[in-house]
């Protein structure tokens, strides 16, 4: 099982020629999975971006359409005691990462999901566990 990340899924949305290739070149006997975390930042970013409300709402579409597909982790208590162990063990360590990406790595690893697809190498790759996939 593979997490896919913001970066990804922005890049997929937007024809990005590696974000395809990955899809494109993907094993599916293991499944695609996302956070409500980073369907939040997704759906945040189409909302900032300056186009008319016609081209938003249908990249609102593709993006509804992209989350239909895949299997979706909420955010529960045991994903945000995961997160809280991994921010204090950075933090002791002197290291600091987006708290998004400490409580994307939380729900993805307390579900069995131990691998991130993105380009967010410098915040991802600094959290024990999680094995970083990038495209």
């Amino acid at each position: 099982m593979k997490c896919l990340d913001t970066t990804y899924l922005i890049d997929f949305l937007s024809g990005d020629p590696d974000a395809i290739r990955f899809a494109s070149n993907y094993d599916m006997k293991s499944p695609l999975v996302t956070t409500e975390l980073n369907v939040f930042e997704v759906l945040v970013g189409i909302e900032m971006v300056q186009v008319g409300k016609r081209k938003r709402e249908q990249w609102k579409a593709k993006a509804e359409g992209l989350f239909n597909r895949l299997d979706v982790f909420t955010l529960e208590r045991k994903g945000s005691i995961k997160a809280a162990e991994i921010n204090g063990e950075l933090t002791r360590k002197g290291v600091t990462i987006d708290a998004m990406d400490t409580l994307v790595a939380g729900i993805s690893l307390s579900n069995a999901c131990n691998e991130v697809v993105t380009r967010n190498i410098k915040h991802f790759s600094k959290i024990k566990d999680m094995k970083v996939i990038e495209y």
